[in-house]
């Protein structure tokens, strides 16, 4: 069950570095957070964030451990969306403007996870926060926005991929920077999620691929071998 904990001097270090804060000093988020009723709630693994059906009332942001957003289907299919594991990275935020009454997606802790729940009217407003960090956190919040769009615009060309093989050579060569020595850390079960395939034929086509001289396989870890050939199959 998630639980209620104080923002520690450790999670204050991770809000600093959220691009939310960015020009805010340590005072002044400790000060926004206590104004704003922030809470910083601890999710242990396998425990639902927010569930399908939850109205987005908070901006959320992952302090500690690692978080999946997806989707399941009438048919009992689970579909991840994308996936958090950065400190200080801030998710559920576009629904949270777009005045949504459902996520229509779940969040779920991948593992023991920390995540900071901003009410979304310290968001919108001045209430209580004052005029000056009310504009830094505006002008920051909408370069968020435009980085998010810019983001699932990528998102929208891997799921849009005309072959599985596309998909992942997509996903290679975008995760990896094309660096041969910057694998992509990922098991089956959540790479087949991520694509949207079934596991077998996610583990099949890596196969191929790793035979093929394309990529090499190890383990979790998938390498970019011929980025010429991978960038020619997206």
């Amino acid at each position: 069950m998630a639980t209620i904990k104080n923002i520690s001097g450790q999670a204050l270090d991770v809000l600093a570095g959220c691009p939310l804060f960015k020009t805010l000093s340590r005072d002044e988020i400790s000060e926004y957070l206590a104004n704003s009723s922030s809470k910083l709630y601890s999710f242990e693994k396998g425990e639902l964030i927010f569930d399908m059906d939850d109205a987005p009332d908070n901006l959320l942001i992952l302090i500690k451990g690692s978080v999946d957003i997806g989707k399941i289907f009438l048919d009992g299919r689970r579909s991840i969306v994308t996936h958090f594991d950065e400190p200080g990275e801030i998710f559920g935020e576009v629904l949270l403007f777009l005045n949504k009454d459902s996520y229509n997606h779940f969040g779920e802790a991948v593992g023991r996870s920390e995540v900071l729940m901003i009410p979304k009217k310290y968001i919108l407003s001045d209430i209580g926060i004052g005029i000056r960090i009310h504009q830094i956190l505006s002008s920051n919040m909408i370069n968020i926005l435009a980085q998010k769009a810019f983001y699932l615009n990528g998102r929208v060309r891997l799921l849009l991929g005309s072959t599985l093989r596309s998909k992942i050579a997509y996903l290679i060569v975008n995760e990896t920077k094309c660096d041969p020595n910057t694998p992509l850390v990922i098991g089956r079960e959540k790479l087949s999620e991520l694509l949207g395939a079934a596991r077998p034929s996610v583990s099949r086509e890596l196969m191929k691929m790793h035979d093929e001289g394309l990529i090499n396989v190890d383990g979790r870890k998938i390498y970019g071998v011929d980025f010429n050939s991978l960038a020619d199959l997206i």
